[in-house]
């Protein structure tokens, strides 16, 4: 009973205050587009939210120092953007699939002194797959695919980076990968913007590769590109350029000119490289911010009529 009663009173302290409230409209519009629609609630530590197509509902209490979470997440239809696979520079139906899963995830953060921090996660989910109005690929078995993770990273205002390593484990699956980025960006009025990514992975495949390709903050950026249009298990990636600041209405104006460099193996050991130019333009007030992105990739293989540009728009209102 005393258990209970402790068990009990931690549940109320960790979703004690009020309700608190996010959501976000966004698009990439390329050859083949897609829209983001986001809505979440959180109170303590507790939060659910519907992010387009997939629902996640998360208890993650904050430590002195440290987090810890475990969620339950279900995404119904688009998961990995199996609906919308590219081939030879244009979109390519035949190959489409709607593909959903459920699952369980748990993990934990440990906040370390001087900016780092170190931890690990799993993730277990089925996935089920069917095939679209155009498919003509064989459609896959369901499958199970579980995702031990360990990460360490470092974190200040100007400067962030992590290192992310794991396996892909299923039946008949071992898939190793790991994966890095950095971010660095001065607090400066004007100052370079420097992102640099790379990933490297053994016995990928068509859910667990990496996606590369366009505006939107969901995968390797590639101006130009289709969302997700290319499917890696290795890849090298930078984005850089300069970004100002200047105040708006009450905010801040990001503008932005940037460049992509990106260099792939794709999960059927295809290799490419590929350049992309973007403008790009954030404004910021409080919890609320606008985004908008244009991109060009100018040698980028695209089949007649196909166009190698892309935009990203994006309306949001974050957590306070």
């Amino acid at each position: 009973m005393f258990s209970a009663f402790l068990l009990a009173s931690g549940l109320a302290s960790a979703t004690a205050g009020e309700w608190e409230w996010r959501g976000a409209i966004a698009a990439q519009i390329d050859p083949s587009p897609h829209g983001v629609f986001d809505v979440g609630a959180r109170r303590g530590a507790f939060s659910a939210q519907l992010l387009t197509d997939t629902l996640d509902v998360r208890w993650a209490p904050e430590l002195d120092r440290g987090r810890w979470w475990v969620a339950a997440r279900g995404e119904f239809g688009a998961a990995g953007l199996l609906i919308s696979p590219w081939s030879d520079g244009a979109p390519d139906p035949s190959r489409a699939l709607t593909a959903s899963y459920g699952g369980v995830e748990g993990g934990g953060i440990r906040y370390l002194p001087r900016g780092l921090y170190a931890g690990g996660q799993l993730a277990a989910r089925y996935y089920l797959f069917s095939a679209m109005d155009a498919t003509t690929a064989p459609v896959p078995e369901a499958r199970l695919l579980s995702t031990p993770e360990g990460i360490v990273g470092y974190w200040q205002e100007s400067l962030q980076g992590w290192v992310r390593g794991g396996a892909n484990v299923g039946p008949a699956l071992f898939s190793p990968h790991v994966a890095a980025e950095v971010k660095a960006r001065p607090d400066w009025t004007v100052a370079p913007r420097v992102e640099l990514r790379a990933g490297a992975g053994m016995d990928q495949d068509y859910l667990t590769s990496t996606r590369v390709g366009g505006l939107n903050p969901y995968v390797v950026p590639l101006a130009g590109a289709g969302w997700a249009e290319f499917w890696v298990e290795d890849y090298a990636a930078a984005r850089v350029g300069p970004e100002g600041r200047v105040p708006l209405a009450g905010g801040a104006l990001v503008l932005g000119a940037m460049a992509d460099l990106v260099a792939f193996r794709t999960f059927e050991q295809e290799e490419d490289a590929a350049v992309g130019l973007a403008a790009t333009a954030q404004w910021r007030k409080e919890r609320w911010s606008v985004e908008g992105s244009w991109g060009y990739a100018p040698w980028l293989e695209r089949q007649e009529g196909v166009s190698p540009m892309a935009g990203w728009l994006s309306v949001g209102i974050d957590f306070p």
